[in-house]
């Protein structure tokens, strides 16, 4: 049981990254269409 939670909460931070870094890629994605 300890195991599954330590996996869910890897998961989760994983899944928190990516989104994080979506939410960057598109930020420079939108100031490099706004600078040409």
């Amino acid at each position: 049981h300890n195991k599954r939670f330590k996996t869910d909460s890897q998961r989760v931070a994983f899944s928190q990254c990516v989104k994080f870094s979506d939410l960057g890629g598109m930020r420079k994605h939108r100031i490099a269409l706004l600078t040409t």
